[in-house]
């Protein structure tokens, strides 16, 4: 049986240093538009203080899966987490307002997520998860497409540093 907590502590050990001492309670929900999702609990304290604790859900189709797909849907979340906790509760909620209302920032907000998480070393892991995917007809449009993907991992070792969204859109256009 798959344990998520183990699974996520190793994402976070592996390329997520600066989640170490964030709360994160990870486990299986329906998720809907997706497979893996993440989000806030915005906790106000008495003493002044607001408390902010992080949870994923990871899909329980995601079951039939294995743990690399597990893994790299949970860096992929993990960079969203780290963009928010990077920026104001202002800014996060007007980013996130953004996200849903933009099919266009939320196309290149998935590809930079995706990037990212492949620059951290879960490339191998993205890829899988975007197959299980595809397999199983869950893709919701958005983020990097498998074919894609598989030319990015490719071409890594070529790139002189990290692999950018303006290498993206020079490999592949505006198109997807």
């Amino acid at each position: 049986m798959l344990n998520l907590e183990e699974i996520k502590d190793h994402v976070i050990e592996t390329g997520y240093n600066e989640l170490q001492q964030i709360n994160i309670e990870i486990s299986w929900h329906s998720v809907s538009g997706g497979l893996v999702t993440y989000g806030d609990l915005y906790i106000p304290q008495n003493n002044g203080f607001n408390h902010i604790e992080y949870y994923i859900y990871i899909h329980p189709l995601l079951k039939k899966a294995g743990k690399a797909e597990i893994r790299g849907g949970i860096a992929h979340e993990n960079v969203h987490l780290l963009r928010d906790i990077r920026q104001s509760r202002k800014q996060a909620e007007e980013e996130v307002r953004i996200y849903y209302h933009s099919k266009s920032y939320r196309i290149r907000d998935e590809i930079c997520t995706d990037l990212e998480a492949i620059n951290r070393g879960f490339g191998k892991e993205i890829l899988a998860l975007e197959i299980f995917r595809e397999d199983s007809l869950s893709h919701n449009g958005f983020g990097i497409p498998s074919a894609y993907l598989k030319e990015i991992l490719a071409t890594m070792q070529d790139f002189p540093g990290r692999f950018t969204y303006k290498d993206y859109i020079n490999m592949f256009g505006n198109g997807r």
